[in-house]
């Protein structure tokens, strides 16, 4: 899957990745995703390492049930968003 979605990342020069992760998931860890995320960069560009974005929130697997992680989430997704959106 990381080789699939590196060849996206290079195929795509718009694409971006946003990828949020709980403190305390113990479904999908916060370390094994940067352990995956660090491997799917070996192959990129740092340009293009810099559209990939992983947030972590104080809360388990389902962050968006944790109140302040819910209004964190919104906050960096807006900017994300936002920030796509304005071509950066």
């Amino acid at each position: 899957m990381t080789n699939q979605l590196r060849d996206a990342l290079l195929a795509s020069p718009h694409l971006r990745l946003f990828v949020a992760s709980g403190t305390y998931d113990l479904a999908t860890p916060p370390a094994a995703t940067e352990y995956t995320l660090n491997h799917l960069a070996l192959g990129l560009p740092e340009e293009r390492r810099a559209g990939v974005v992983h947030q972590t929130y104080p809360a388990g697997h389902m962050m968006y049930a944790h109140q302040p992680s819910l209004e964190r989430l919104r906050e960096h997704l807006v900017a994300f968003v936002g920030e796509v959106a304005g071509g950066r």
